[in-house]
This record gives structure tokens, C-alpha cells and sequence, in this order.
């Protein structure tokens, strides 16, 4: 009888903790589906914010964003993972979404802030971009690029005299990008005073919206302190070259459905905001997430995250150095769990282990590759005024 009653007064605590570590396990072992209808057990037994948070974030991350919609209250128990999945489920990317290229005014109000490391191939591209998309404030954290990702960034600056950009030269390996990012934002807070967003951007990701950006920011909730971004990836295809023999918009050109995966944030510019490692979730100054997102079917991102077999091998070794310099001074919440498996790979087998690794991903993520979508990279540039894009194409850009 005393074991019993001991028991009926820890159990329901002991329960939940256990539910959650078990999901948690289940999902480490790649059994998604096991994870979550363990949840779904759980949650109908009992009202736990916290199962049904883990719950919300499981069918996201399983595509099952209907569902996500139709759970209880998860509004106010996840907003962040409801804000995705409300506009996914919906969203038909079975056929190429136009990109607005033209009608963009400059963004007096927000600021284009990224981290970069040896993206000497892409950083410029990247920049022109958004310049075309309306940014003229441009804050760059250059990590220790061994490559010519400074020597772009400076022809940008020279080419565009009508954007303002500060390049911050970081000495830090180690990956601290949540710190870093969160720094670098209550700075250019600092240094353009008047701004309302902070465009959180890597180096291989494009803002693509489907409307004048100036007209989408403008129409953001007032009680929305960041917008979620989805992103479809562009992806090596098994019919692509995996040489730098050409531009990577030329010979990357399928892409993913849009989806969930790795979304990122334009969040308000304040200055109690905490970034998190990624640039994935926003958090407030008492430490917990923010409570309202917004998310757009008229602005996702379109990302090149592999672009070849040399940018592969290049962004592997720099991504498992700098977790690992970071672990080494006991930083936590490191995460990039990713770059340490490939990492160990390398340390392992060498840079034929990672090619080797390459081609096994290539193959797998060919099967799930269904769009054809060239990236209208020099459609944007013929939007730009004759004398930049005379000077973009002596420096960089194809003719």
C-alpha cells in the first residue's frame, strides 16, 4: 500500500518527464513516427504544456503541419511552430513561385545583418540581391575568411555608393553565432538608431517575396516581434556538376518543395532581443521565447546550402572546428551536431571520406528534388541601374 500511494503522488510528474525523454530518444534514433505517437498518448491523457510544445514541434518537423493546426491551444503553447505550420498547410510549391523583382524602394527602416566564412563564391551574389530587394544598411561579420570573401564584400561596398556597410572582422573561431548575432544586432541598433527590422541573412540564403518587400513589411502585425521565414533548398542534383566550373545558379537548379526545415527570422529591432544559435527563434529578456510570430505564404527563402564538392569539404572542416573550439571553452548549446558528425567523418577518412559522404547525400536528396527552378539571379541584376551592372561584370558577375 505505501508503494502505492508513493507512487500515485509521483507519477504524474515522473511520467512526464519520462514521456518527454523517451520521445526525445526515439527521435535521436531516427523513429520520428514512434516519437510522436507516444506524444499523442500522453496528450490525451493529460493537458502538459510542455508534451504538447514537444508534440507541435515533432509534426513540424514530420511535415504533418495540419495537424499541428488542429492541436489545442497551440497558439499560446508553441506560436512559433503553429505561425509555420498555419501558412504550410496551405502553401501549394508543386510548380515555381514567382519572385518579385521589380517595385522594391530602398528600406530606409531595416538592416541586412550576416556572419560570414569563406564565401567568396556567393557573398557578392548574395548582397546584390538584397540591395535589389530595397537593404541599403549592411552589417558583416567577416569570421577569419582565409578566402576572398573580404576582397567581394570591399567591390560591393565600392560598387554600391549608395549603401552603407560596415564590415566587423571577428577573430573568435569558435561557433558562437547566437552571441555573436545577438551583439552584432544591439550594435547596429546602436549605429542606425531609426530601425524597425533586423534581417537575420546567412551567406547562402535569399530572401525571395512574392511582392515588394517595402509592401510586406509594412503589413506586418504591430504585435509581431519577428516573422518567420520558410525556405525551399536548392539542392545538388545527380545530373549537376559538383565542380566549381560555373557559376552555382547555373549548376544548382532543383529545388525542394518549401517546408520547415531550418526557417529563419526578420525580427523587431530591439534591444533585449537574444538571437539563437542559427537564427532560428528569438527570445526575449526574460529568457523565454518570444509569444508571436508571424509567417507569409509572400516571403520565403531560397537557400544554396552545398554548391559544390570543394564547398562542401571547405564548409565541413570550418563548421566541426569552430563547434569544436566552442565545446573546448565549455560553451552550451553548442549544437551544429551536424558539422561534428561530418567532421568526425573527415578526421576518420579525409577529404575522400567527405567527397565519398557527398555523393550518398546527393543521391538521397535527388529522389526529393522535384522542382526545376532556375534562380533568377541575373534577372535581378537587369533590374539595376547600367553603371552597377557594368561593374559587376568586370569583377564578378557573368555577362
Amino acid at each position: 500500500m505505501t508503494n502505492k500511494s508513493q507512487s500515485s503522488v509521483v507519477d504524474p510528474t515522473t511520467n512526464t518527464l519520462e514521456i518527454i525523454r523517451k520521445a526525445k530518444v526515439l527521435k535521436q534514433k531516427n523513429k520520428l513516427k514512434e516519437a510522436i505517437r507516444l506524444l499523442e498518448q500522453a496528450n490525451k491523457k493529460q493537458e502538459n504544456a510542455t508534451i504538447r510544445q514537444l508534440l507541435a514541434n515533432f509534426l513540424v518537423d514530420a511535415g504533418s503541419y495540419q495537424q499541428v493546426c488542429g492541436l489545442s491551444g497551440i497558439q499560446a503553447y508553441d506560436p512559433r511552430s503553429y505561425a509555420i505550420a498555419s501558412i504550410l498547410a496551405k502553401m501549394d510549391d508543386s510548380n515555381a513561385r514567382p519572385i518579385c523583382l521589380e517595385g522594391h524602394q530602398p528600406l530606409e527602416k531595416a538592416a541586412f545583418v550576416t556572419m560570414v566564412k569563406d564565401e567568396e563564391d556567393i557573398v557578392l551574389y548574395n548582397l546584390v540581391w538584397h540591395y535589389g530587394l530595397g537593404f541599403r544598411k549592411f552589417f558583416i561579420i567577416d569570421n577569419q575568411s582565409s578566402d576572398r570573401t573580404v576582397e567581394r564584400i570591399n567591390q560591393f561596398a565600392k560598387i554600391f555608393a549608395a549603401a552603407q556597410v560596415f564590415l566587423l572582422h571577428d577573430p573568435v573561431a569558435a561557433y558562437f553565432q547566437g552571441q555573436k548575432m545577438t551583439g552584432a544586432s544591439r550594435f547596429v541598433m546602436t549605429l542606425w538608431p531609426d530601425l524597425e527590422w533586423l534581417a537575420l541573412i546567412d551567406a547562402d540564403e535569399f530572401l525571395c517575396p512574392n511582392r515588394p518587400l517595402h509592401t510586406l513589411l509594412a503589413k506586418i502585425p504591430e504585435d509581431a516581434a519577428a516573422i518567420i521565414v520558410t525556405k525551399s533548398m536548392y539542392l545538388l542534383h545527380q545530373d549537376e556538376s559538383t565542380e566549381e566550373d560555373d557559376v552555382f545558379f547555373h549548376r544548382i537548379q532543383h529545388r525542394r518543395p518549401t517546408n520547415h526545415v531550418s526557417n529563419k527570422v526578420i525580427m523587431r529591432a530591439r534591444l533585449d532581443f537574444k538571437i539563437s544559435q542559427g537564427n532560428h527563434r528569438i527570445f526575449g529578456p526574460d529568457g523565454d521565447e518570444i509569444k508571436k510570430y508571424f509567417c507569409s505564404p509572400d516571403l520565403i527563402y531560397r537557400e544554396f546550402s552545398v554548391r559544390s564538392r570543394p564547398h562542401f569539404i571547405r564548409k565541413i572542416i570550418n563548421g566541426g572546428k569552430a563547434v569544436a573550439e566552442a565545446k573546448q571553452l565549455n560553451f552550451h548549446g553548442v549544437g551544429g551536431n551536424h558539422w561534428e558528425a561530418l567532421y568526425n567523418l573527415y578526421l576518420k577518412e579525409g577529404e575522400p571520406g567527405l567527397a565519398n559522404k557527398l555523393q550518398v547525400i546527393i543521391k538521397k536528396n535527388s529522389a526529393s528534388i522535384n522542382i526545376f527552378d532556375p534562380f533568377p539571379m541575373e534577372k535581378m541584376v537587369d533590374t539595376l541601374d547600367a553603371s552597377i551592372q557594368s561593374a559587376l561584370a568586370t569583377c564578378l558577375l557573368p555577362s
